[in-house]
């Protein structure tokens, strides 16, 4: 079967289920037709989405389009939830992470830190992922994943550390998106599927979580995670050489950098601005989505121009913004329709006889490891945000907790790497498929296991709101 004639089938099957669903099934006690065709869709776009028999950018938008003519929702309404402030966010945040490449800064600060804690390999794999982890919770992952693995083949060239057989250039490899990705949970703008988050329970339920509410408990589980995820790795992929050679083409290649340039300075000075105020939302109450905007404005001002405009052509991920905005407005049909309602009213009872310590248990676990059926974030935190909240307004606990467990695994893309982060290093051939999720499994269960502890303990000090 040619891969053509195998995209037709899913298209095929996402149709057939569909109308299995929406037509043939009955339609439950509680549930309205209008419910069970919103689930129908979201079956459909599920498949469509895991498989990408269409690209999902296109699904997406066509998917949010036909939900006035399958009578799930009025089409002003749908669309009322396709252009949100997330979207906003996640197109200037790719601008500000593409002057941070553009400029310079981030082979900068690549070349600065390679070798500062040492040259043995594990230091220096060490160096390489707390850096990347760091800087990728206030920059978009994904630029950090291929600025540091673009300076990391070069230090492994010099090392002559073949592809598929070096274990310390596939410990370099696997280590930097995995670092990436757990920095980019850390704080509400370390991702755009964060700001997701945090837009689709305000929608479900009103409640808005400012910068400090999310890394209260993202910043000090990354930095542990990222600790131990490098202990872990360096331990399982022992390196095959005792020191890393490199240090002096690093420190020529910084010679040859010179001074900062006027462009590195105007950045460095608009991104500390643009951190202030995210830092400072609690006090300043200014929403991350706007200063985002406005940041990525000024650089592109006349004078400054760290920005420029083909930048908005070939530094943002279209495909991706496109899937998100889709996602969102097919989700929020879940809400307006009932049917997450629904769904929540089948959960809790389930999981309401275990109690809180019991519920946190499984939703962790479902919310790691449902990505080997949907590896797409935004469809993910779409889809289960607003379930999960209804399910903790049920039985009594905050939505936010369950609402945070989604937003802190969603960005585990090692147990299917298909994301763009890991892919930023898969190209240079050090590790397989395989590997990432071999190792990735590992750290997703110390991943689960700080998340129990650290979601048990702020659900067990009241620290976010019941409704």
């Amino acid at each position: 079967m040619s891969k053509n004639t195998k995209k037709y089938v899913w298209i095929a099957v996402a149709a057939i289920a569909y109308i299995v669903i929406a037509m043939f099934l009955p339609t439950p006690a509680g549930l309205e037709i209008a419910g069970k065709k919103a689930i129908a869709l979201m079956v459909a776009a599920v498949i469509l989405w895991v498989t990408e028999a269409v690209p999902v950018g296109y699904v997406s938008i066509a998917l949010a389009m036909i939900t006035g003519i399958l009578g799930i929702s009025p089409l002003g309404d749908t669309m009322k939830n396709f252009f949100s402030t997330t979207i906003i966010f996640m197109i200037s945040s790719q601008l500000i992470a593409k002057a941070f490449v553009e400029t310079g800064c981030g082979r900068r600060v690549a070349l600065k830190i390679s070798f500062m804690f040492g040259d043995t390999p594990s230091k220096v794999l060490l160096a390489f992922m707390l850096a990347t982890g760091v800087i990728s919770m206030f920059l978009v992952d994904i630029p950090c994943a291929i600025i540091f693995g673009g300076i990391a083949y070069g230090i492994l060239q010099d090392c002559d550390c073949q592809p598929g057989k070096s274990k310390f250039g596939m410990s370099m490899m696997i280590g930097i998106p995995i670092a990436a990705a757990i920095g980019g949970f850390a704080t509400p703008v370390g991702s755009g599927l964060n700001q997701l988050t945090i837009n689709m329970l305000n929608n479900a339920t009103g409640i808005m979580i400012n910068f400090a509410q999310w890394s209260i408990v993202g910043v000090p589980m990354a930095i542990i995670l990222l600790f131990l995820s490098w202990i872990i790795i360096s331990k399982v992929l022992p390196a095959e050489i005792d020191k890393v050679a490199g240090a002096e083409n690093v420190k020529e290649e910084q010679a040859k950098l010179g001074a900062l340039t006027s462009d590195e300075k105007k950045f460095i000075v608009l991104f500390a601005i643009v951190v202030f105020f995210w830092v400072t939302n609690p006090i300043t109450h200014l929403d991350n989505n706007m200063v985002a905007a406005l940041g990525a404005c000024v650089m592109s001002l006349a004078g400054i121009e760290v920005l420029k405009p083909e930048h908005l052509g070939n530094g943002v991920g279209w495909h991706g913004i496109m899937l998100v905005a889709g996602a969102t407005a097919v989700a929020m049909c879940l809400t307006s329709t009932g049917a997450s309602k629904w769904i929540a009213d089948m959960l809790q009872g389930v999981l309401g006889g275990m109690g809180a310590f019991g519920v946190i248990v499984i939703v962790v676990l479902f919310a790691q490891f449902i990505h080997f059926l949907i590896p797409t974030g935004g469809a993910l935190v779409s889809v289960m945000v607003p379930i999960m909240a209804a399910v903790a307004q049920g039985i009594g606990m905050s939505p936010v907790i369950l609402a945070l467990i989604i937003g802190y695994t969603v960005s585990n893309c090692f147990l299917m790497p298909l994301d763009p982060i890991p892919l930023a290093t898969y190209g240079y051939g050090y590790w397989k498929m395989g590997d990432m999720t071999k190792y990735g499994l590992i750290v997703t269960i110390v991943w689960s296991i700080l998340l129990v502890i650290f979601m048990v303990a702020a659900n067990g000090m009241g620290i976010y709101p019941v409704a």
